[in-house]
């Protein structure tokens, strides 16, 4: 698969539907109506689902950069991409039920319906975004992202490994003690917004960089040296 060709376009609309698609069923969660003395709780409620959404508009904007990285997608590629595709259209619904019955006393001694909540849709997040880092360590050696430095594509890919491991760490903290249930929740967009931020701007310093060492015309100063 190469960048413009009609495939490639293909790919990035059956994405970018497949992620609407997902993200509209958090509304689909909200209640009808609401008794005055649980609006606080509607907000919260609310706030929550939006958390979810802001999950679900990172992973897309992660798999989508990392697809276009990609000169040509192998067999393993392809398994990842469906992998991350099949996992995301679960994720708002499995968020909702861990947002509605996950915040109950539960661990790995206390097997109780909101840690098997809570389990499922921690399952789906470290599935999806392992798929990523694997996904992603490909592309990092792939002719496309080879125009870019190894130090800054092992700064990208570490950020990203440091992000799925705090994730991991994360759950495994709900799993083993009991009174912080739901916490990973408010968490994950922001160990995603983390690593955007982080890898973001370290692309912009490499560009300034890039950029100083260019004569005005867009030559190397090397070619005009002083």
């Amino acid at each position: 698969m190469r960048g413009a060709t009609r495939d490639s376009t293909t790919l990035f609309n059956m994405i970018d539907g497949i992620f609407a698609v997902a993200i509209t069923l958090s509304p689909t969660a909200l209640p009808e109506g609401v008794r005055h003395e649980a609006a606080g709780h509607l907000i919260l409620f609310t706030s929550t689902l939006l958390l979810i959404a802001l999950t679900m508009l990172l992973l897309w904007l992660k798999l989508r950069t990392i697809v276009q990285l990609k000169e040509r997608l192998s067999y393993t590629d392809v398994v990842c991409i469906a992998v991350i595709l099949m996992v995301a259209v679960m994720i708002p619904q499995s968020g909702y039920m861990a947002i509605k019955s996950g915040h109950l006393e539960g661990n790995f001694w206390t097997w109780s319906t909101s840690q098997w909540v809570n389990v499922e849709y921690q399952g789906l997040l470290i599935l999806v975004e392992g798929a990523l880092l694997v996904l992603s360590w490909r592309t990092m050696e792939g002719p496309t992202a080879k125009k870019y430095p190894r130090t800054l594509r092992r700064w990208v890919f570490g950020v990203e490994t440091i992000g799925v491991s705090s994730l991991a760490i994360l759950i495994l903290v709900d799993n083993l003690f009991v009174g912080i249930n739901g916490i990973y929740i408010y968490a994950i967009p922001l160990i995603l917004l983390m690593e955007e931020g982080l890898c973001l701007a370290r692309m912009k310093v490499f560009e300034r960089s890039a950029e100083a060492f260019r004569h005005p015309s867009g030559q190397d100063r090397r070619d005009h040296p002083s």
